[in-house]
């Protein structure tokens, strides 16, 4: 798979370790931009013609951009957290190799 094999290609020349398809880190990554390609399409959500409506409560109706921003803040977080703390991991452990 393309996105699988960017996704790949990325984490290995920014934390400088390889992954495979099946990898957490490249699944992360793949779910991250596919949250980023559905946040910036323009007017996606009607908060950005409505600005007032950033302080509905996520349970009021009109409020469903709410409820999907905290579903991909998980996401979004694992995408940049999980590579960073392999990479963490194996720099205690000395295993890493040297990234350009």
């Amino acid at each position: 798979d393309n996105n699988s094999t960017t996704a790949a290609t990325t984490i290995r020349i920014s934390y400088g370790f390889e992954t495979s398809k099946d990898d957490p880190c490249v699944a992360a990554v793949e779910k991250g931009v596919e949250v980023f390609n559905k946040v910036f399409v323009p007017g996606a959500f009607l908060v950005e013609i409505f600005p007032t409506l950033r302080h509905l409560p996520s349970w009021a109706p009109g409020a469903g951009f709410k409820r999907l921003a905290e579903k991909w803040k998980k996401w979004v977080y694992d995408m940049r957290d999980l590579p960073f703390a392999r990479t963490m991991e194996e720099i205690v452990s000395w295993g890493t190799t040297i990234c350009f």
